[in-house]
């Protein structure tokens, strides 16, 4: 958080204190054109010398008008971090209104937004100049309150980031500066001008053919109304992988903030997962067990089933996991390999038995299982005891973050319907 020194005479210096509805005033912004893309908001920082002066702050004496009072330095460091709440508030509220897509819903009380869109966006604070006014009426003068109003305005300068997890690069940087003033005092003036400053560079921003440019991509992945059939070589076995060898197939996958797990499938490097873990992200990381990286597209997602497929280049000399067909029983031992929390516990197999053959949820069936999963299992395979795919793992029952051993798993069947894939092998 940055900290300017000193407030400006009782009005709150933390410019973020109120939510104020922003909107693109006497402005007309074009809808951005289709493909484009989502973004997610990931941070702001400041890069702004120490001891900087960055504010004039002037009372009104109702005589003289305006006159200085004192001045705003700048306490933080170079590139301090600063609190990014309202700022992707209206963030948010700019993007969507220009027409462009913004990953995550922070309206919604039932999901987890994990910003898993592949394209980040921070934000550089490289140069603020503001001037407030504060003034009090004759009735708090009177009451000797601390009351007052302002007005001001403020040149904001900023450096916008693009960043892409997948490939590990920032893809753009690009400037844009705004000015921003109100000419009659009011409640809460010195906030309202710097939410809308940040709102008028992020207008610019999205007029940007930079911005556009980036996120330009190939067309998002096709939902399972519109999907034809495809066929995917398959693991050509009459037995399956030993579960020692399976976890050479089960990949860890990064998508944006959001890290999961998936299972190759075909030789040619298709990978399943869950939507929640890729699904809006339009390209990923996949990380191998041998620490080699690929990049990997989206090329298929079904929201409702959270299924979604991956095609990447994977590395020489691997098999895909093989896929069985035939149902689980009451009582089956099975196994989940996955990515559990952190990078670090990629490949952890874990051990259980089949608790539920068919548990519908919401119209939708799992297999339920005691095997341990938590969060980053998510899209990682489950196995029989030998080493053939019955299901991936999708959610685990865990009330206040505590594990019940209920945990739900998509049969693998129902996946590969959903994104209409046929395994041929």
């Amino acid at each position: 958080m940055y900290r300017p020194t000193h407030g400006t005479l009782g009005v709150a210096a933390v410019f973020w204190a109120t939510s104020v509805a922003l909107s693109a005033q006497g402005q007309s912004i074009p809808t951005a054109p289709e493909p484009l893309r989502p973004v997610s908001f990931a941070r702001i920082a400041a890069n702004i010398p120490a001891g900087s002066v960055w504010a004039h702050v002037q009372t009104n004496d109702g005589i003289y008008g305006c006159r200085d009072f004192k001045v705003l330095t700048w306490e933080s460091s170079a590139k301090a971090n600063v609190e990014v709440f309202e700022f992707e508030r209206v963030f948010r509220e700019e993007l969507a209104q220009a027409g462009f897509k913004v990953a995550g819903d922070p309206t919604n009380l039932f999901e987890d937004d994990q910003k898993s869109s592949d394209l980040q966006v921070g934000v550089l604070i490289t140069g603020l100049d503001a001037t407030f006014c504060a003034s009090q009426n004759y009735w708090d003068m009177v009451a000797k309150n601390d009351h007052v109003v302002v007005k001001g305005s403020v040149t904001m300068h900023l450096q916008w980031q693009i960043y892409s997890t997948s490939q590990g690069k920032i893809l753009a940087r690009i400037p844009t500066d705004a000015t921003y003033g109100i000419k009659k005092p009011i409640d809460g003036g010195n906030v309202l001008v710097m939410q809308r400053v940040f709102a008028a560079n992020v207008q610019a921003l999205t007029t940007s053919p930079a911005f556009r440019a980036t996120l330009a991509a190939p067309a998002a992945a096709a939902s399972s109304t519109l999907m034809a059939p495809l066929a995917i070589a398959g693991r050509k076995a009459v037995v399956a992988m030993p579960l020692n060898q399976a976890a050479r197939d089960v990949v860890t996958i990064f998508a944006g903030n959001a890290l999961g797990s998936g299972l190759m499938i075909s030789t040619d490097g298709y990978i399943l997962t869950n939507h929640h873990v890729a699904g809006e992200a339009g390209q990923v990381r996949v990380r191998w067990p041998d620490g080699t990286d690929t990049v990997g597209a989206v090329v298929r997602t079904d929201r409702r089933r959270d299924v979604a497929l991956i095609k990447t280049t994977p590395p020489k000399g691997l098999a895909p996991l093989a896929i069985r067909h035939t149902p689980v029983q009451l009582g089956e031992t099975v196994y989940a390999i996955g990515t559990p929390r952190e990078r670090e516990f990629a490949g952890t197999l874990t051990r259980g038995v089949v608790s539920t053959v068919t548990r519908e949820i919401e119209g939708l069936n799992y297999i339920q299982s005691d095997v341990a999963i938590t969060h980053g299992n998510s899209g990682g395979p489950l196995l029989d005891e030998k080493g053939w795919v019955v299901g991936i793992s999708q959610s685990a029952y865990e009330p206040d973050g505590v594990s019940q051993n209920i945990n739900f798993f998509i049969p693998i069947d129902d996946a590969l319907r959903a994104l209409a894939l046929t395994a041929v092998g």
